[in-house]
């Protein structure tokens, strides 16, 4: 099954759409240095109320300043698309991997359909992307090979990803708490944990979280 050029049109539509949804949310908390609705207080019954009716306002805001910094801030433009080229890189190379096994074993399959969505619906602009298969599986090892495939390949695509991301991570200060005050940490995956050990990075310490580091966690 050879896509035609109404497909291929189709899904580099879906993909340029996903390039965008991703570069607007890697800017924003927590991928990214800006906050949301930061000025919205929740304390009182009332104010929860006009949180909820302040909600569309506020989200066209932040989406609103998202894109402005994009386009007038060279850094916010170039930690965008280091985190969604970086996303993206690992999902086309997941979806390559299943795609080819499909090539390999006869399978037809459509080209990768990726999924964009509002940043914040969506937290990193994308819910990801999927092939569809649309002739039946020739055996067993067939189904298991074209499964197995694209997990290999976008954890081989991630790995260069971390390295990256653990190389250009600079140490942060450290932030001191009020009594009331709760900070949210992600915890790190094993792998990031060793190649910040060979890279002479102690992630138990203040660190500041970078592009790279975003979307190889992601």
């Amino acid at each position: 099954m050879r896509p035609s050029r109404r497909t291929w049109l189709k899904h580099a539509a879906l993909l340029l759409i996903t390039i965008i949804t991703c570069t607007i949310a890697g800017i924003i908390y927590p991928f990214g240095p800006l906050l949301f609705f930061d000025g919205l207080d929740s304390d009182t019954t009332v104010s929860a109320t006009q949180i909820i009716f302040a909600l569309p306002h506020e989200y066209g805001k932040l989406i609103g300043t998202a894109i402005t910094l994009l386009f007038t801030n060279p850094e916010s433009l170039q930690y965008g698309l280091s985190f969604s080229l970086s996303v993206l890189f690992i999902l086309t190379a997941h979806e390559a991997g299943h795609y080819i096994a499909c090539r390999l074993y006869g399978v037809d399959a459509t080209l990768p359909y990726f999924l964009p969505t509002p940043p914040l619906i969506g937290p990193a602009g994308t819910l990801g992307a999927f092939i569809k298969i649309v002739s039946p599986m020739p055996s067993r090892r067939a189904v298991f090979d074209i499964g197995v495939a694209g997990p290999i390949a976008g954890f081989i695509a991630l790995i260069p990803i971390a390295i990256i991301a653990v190389v250009t991570m600079d140490s942060a200060p450290a932030i001191k708490l009020g009594p009331d005050e709760v900070q949210l940490v992600f915890a790190d995956p094993l792998m990031m944990r060793i190649l910040a050990y060979f890279g002479g990075l102690d992630l138990a310490l203040p660190v500041y979280s970078n592009a790279f580091y975003n979307a190889a966690w992601v």
